[in-house]
């Protein structure tokens, strides 16, 4: 696993690539100076610790959220090719001739 970093211009935020593949990115909160994550990928609901998770540099922010893009970031493109075999309209006629 390969991740690199490409730091913007103003120097607030970072985007982080895992082999090529932008994984989202980690940005500043420039009251407290502590980073957090902005993930471009779908994380389940019950993994909320990440949000909460503030990280003293944008390496190790970054290194979560490569670590979090390793766990999940292929597990929901996925889910979205489910395919059942049965369109709408047999559906619809099963119910219709049902009766």
């Amino acid at each position: 696993m390969r991740i690199s970093f490409k730091e913007s211009e103003d120097k607030l935020s970072c985007e982080v690539f895992v082999d090529e593949v932008l994984a989202g990115s980690v940005h500043i909160n420039v009251y407290n100076q502590k980073w957090f994550l902005k993930p471009n990928f779908q994380i389940p609901n019950h993994v909320t610790s990440y949000k909460q998770e503030t990280h003293n540099s944008w390496y190790d922010a970054g290194k979560k959220l490569a670590q979090l893009h390793r766990s999940w970031g292929k597990r929901f493109e996925q889910l979205d090719e489910i395919n059942f075999g049965v369109d709408l309209d047999e559906i619809m006629s099963f119910l219709r001739f049902r009766r």
